[in-house]
Parts: C-alpha cells; sequence; structure tokens
C-alpha cells in the first residue's frame, strides 16, 4: 500500500514540478511588448497580465520556490521508497542513500 501510495505521489510531483518548469519558461520568454499586445488583443486578461507586467519577480519567485519545494519532494519520497523496499534495489544502494 506505502509503494502505491508513493509511486501514486510521485508521478503527481513529477506533472507538477514539469507543468510548473514548462509555464516558467513561457511566461519568461515573453518580451513586453508581446504582453503589452496580448493585453490590448485580450481584454479578458488584461488585468492579469498587467499585474504581470508590474509584479513580475513576485510570480517568478513564487513560481521557482514551489518548483523547489516539488523537486525536494521528489528526491525524499523516491529515497524513502527505495529505503522501505530493499529487495527492489542493491544493498550497497541502499546503505550508500543512508549515509547521504
Amino acid at each position: 500500500m506505502f509503494v502505491l501510495l508513493t509511486l501514486t505521489a510521485l508521478f503527481l510531483l513529477l506533472l507538477l514540478s514539469t507543468w510548473i518548469s514548462a509555464a516558467e519558461i513561457g511566461i519568461t520568454s515573453l518580451s513586453n511588448y508581446r504582453v503589452k499586445k496580448l493585453i490590448v488583443q485580450t481584454p479578458k486578461l488584461s488585468k492579469v497580465l498587467l499585474l504581470w507586467l508590474k509584479h513580475l519577480y513576485y510570480l517568478l519567485t513564487i513560481i521557482l520556490t514551489v518548483n523547489v519545494i516539488a523537486d525536494v519532494l521528489i528526491s525524499f519520497l523516491s529515497a524513502s521508497l527505495m529505503t522501505s523496499v530493499p529487495y527492489m534495489v542493491n544493498r550497497y544502494v541502499v546503505e550508500v542513500s543512508h549515509g547521504l
């Protein structure tokens, strides 16, 4: 049961990390001109995009912080899965991971 829950959590965290990284790349690749053009073209998104232009670094900080937390959780769950199921890996690898 633990293995199944851990694998599910790992899969969801990997999806989250992938989505956040893709969002970061997409957002940072937009130039100010392109964002202003989008504001004019899509009035529904104008408020959000204006906030984006004003507070660019706040949103990037949040994105990167969430991504780092997801990556740390992925590492923790991977290590706990590896140490709790020793028949899946070589004994030497488990001993090395405990030493780290």
